[in-house]
């Protein structure tokens, strides 16, 4: 995050969610996303190099696993991305097929922190 008064209130509500996750008898899933905004191009397309996907997810990985040490019903699931990646670049797309595996917003752009229905079902296996 760009600051420490951002970074805080990441803290303060991301623990209140997970508050709220225990009082349900759920648990709270942190990932940083498969992809930032950054790196969607043409409104619906991803397409980012995987080495410096993979290098950027690891530095900004810290604060979701010390939050998840640190509160009862968070956990950190690191693993999302991994599986829309190839040798060369990472996609949108669930390998093998035509499905998205990032929601599309109502305007047609990707949500970059929001799985599609297809990629819950796609990543469920990999939470186990």
């Amino acid at each position: 995050f760009d600051n420490e008064s951002t970074t805080q209130m990441f803290i303060k509500s991301f623990s209140h969610l997970g508050r709220i996750a225990k009082s349900r008898g759920a648990t709270l899933v942190l990932s940083l996303g498969a992809y930032q905004p950054t790196f969607i191009t043409h409104g619906s397309n991803v397409n980012e190099d995987t080495h410096k996907f993979f290098k950027r997810r690891k530095s900004k990985e810290k604060l979701y696993k010390n939050l998840a040490a640190t509160q009862e019903a968070v956990v950190h699931f690191s693993g999302v991305g991994n599986q829309f990646c190839g040798k060369e670049k990472c996609t949108r797309w669930i390998p093998g097929t035509s499905e998205p595996a990032l929601l599309l917003k109502k305007n047609g752009k990707i949500d970059s922190w929001h799985v599609s229905s297809q990629g819950e079902a796609f990543l469920a296996p990999y939470l186990c």
